[in-house]
C-alpha cells in the first residue's frame, strides 16, 4: 500500500484505492498508514475507518510502537483512543526490541510513570522485567540497556546469551562490568560457535564466561549451525582448542561434512596431545 508512505498525496492515492478495493478496505489502509508512520494519512483515516470505540482499536498501538512512530501514538491518544494496559505493555516490548528509546519512555509514562520512577507499581503489574531487558538487548542499542538498567529493570543469564548471539562485544563488556549473570552452562558460546564468530567467542572467554566442560555446548552449537544452514567448523574448532573434548564423533557424521569432521578430530588430537580419539 504505497499511499501509506506518501506524505503529501495520500488523499489522491486513497481515492484510487477505494475505487479498486472499495471503502470496506479502509481498516487495512489505516493500518498500513500507521505502520509507515504516515501521520497525515492516519489522521485522515482513523475516525471513519477505526473509531475509538471500535473493537480493533487497541490493535493500532503495537504497529506504531514497532516502527518507533511516536507521533502516531500521540495522535491516537489525542483522538481519544483507549490505550489499554495490555496493548501498552505489548507495545513497550516491541519498541524496546526496535531500539526506539523515546517511544519506550512515552509508553512507560502511559503505564503510570513506571519507567520514570514517579511511583512504584504493584508487583504483579511491573512492566520492567528480565524479558523486557532481553528484548532491549536485541535492539543492539547500548543506550536502551543503560536506560532500562538505570530504572531498575532486572536481568538474567539469558540476557547474556541473547547479546552473545547478536555478537555485540561492546554490550557484552558493558553487561559483564555491571555484574550481569553469565550462567554456568556455556550457553553464551553456542550461537557464536555455530556461526564461527571467533571474535565474540574470544570476548566471552576473556570476560570469564564458563565453557561448562562436560556439558552440551559443542553439541548445541552443531545443532544451531544446522538451523543456520550448516555449522561453521572454525567456531567448533575454537571450542576444541579451549580444551573441549568430544568422546563420540559418530554422532555428528550426519551433521558435518566428512572433511570438516576429519579436520575437527585432528584439531582435538592436537589440542589434547593425543594420537587417537575414542
Amino acid at each position: 500500500m504505497r499511499f501509506a508512505n506518501a506524505k503529501q498525496d495520500w488523499q489522491a492515492r486513497l481515492g484510487l484505492l477505494r475505487q479498486q478495493w472499495g471503502a470496506g478496505a479502509e481498516e487495512a489502509f489505516v493500518l498500513a498508514a500507521i505502520k509507515a508512520g504516515n501521520l497525515d494519512a492516519a489522521h485522515g483515516l482513523l475516525p471513519a475507518a477505526l473509531p475509538p470505540g471500535h473493537p480493533e482499536a487497541d490493535s493500532l498501538v503495537q504497529p506504531a510502537a514497532e516502527g518507533g512512530h511516536l507521533s502516531v501514538l500521540q495522535l491516537l491518544e489525542s483522538l481519544g483512543y483507549p490505550l489499554g494496559r495490555k496493548a501498552l505493555e505489548e507495545a513497550l516490548v516491541v519498541a524496546a526490541r526496535g531500539g526506539h528509546l523515546q517511544t519506550v519512555i512515552w509508553l512507560g509514562e502511559r503505564l503510570g510513570g513506571l519507567l520514570g520512577g514517579a511511583r512504584r507499581p504493584a508487583p504483579q503489574r511491573q512492566p520492567l522485567t528480565a524479558g523486557l531487558f532481553r528484548e532491549g538487548a536485541k535492539s543492539g542499542s547500548l543506550e536502551m540497556l543503560e536506560w532500562l538498567r538505570e530504572r531498575g529493570c532486572p536481568w538474567d543469564a539469558r540476557v547474556f546469551v541473547e547479546v552473545a548471539s547478536e555478537g555485540s562485544e561492546e554490550q557484552l563488556e558493558w553487561l559483564a562490568a555491571r555484574g550481569c549473570p553469565m550462567g554456568d552452562d556455556g550457553a553464551p558460546y553456542v550461537m557464536p560457535a555455530a556461526r564461527g564468530d571467533l571474535s565474540t567467542l574470544r570476548c566471552l572467554r576473556r570476560l570469564g564466561c564458563s565453557l561448562a566442560y562436560g556439558g552440551t555446548t559443542f553439541e548445541r552449537a552443531v545443532k544451531e549451525g544446522l538451523c543456520l544452514s550448516e555449522p561453521q567448523p572454525a567456531g567448533l574448532a575454537w571450542l576444541l582448542e579451549q580444551g573441549w573434548r568430544v568422546k563420540y564423533w559418530a554422532q555428528f557424521k550426519h551433521h558435518l561434512r566428512p572433511e570438516a569432521l576429519e579436520w575437527l578430530q585432528e584439531v582435538q588430537r592436537r589440542s589434547l596431545g593425543q594420537h587417537n580419539v575414542d
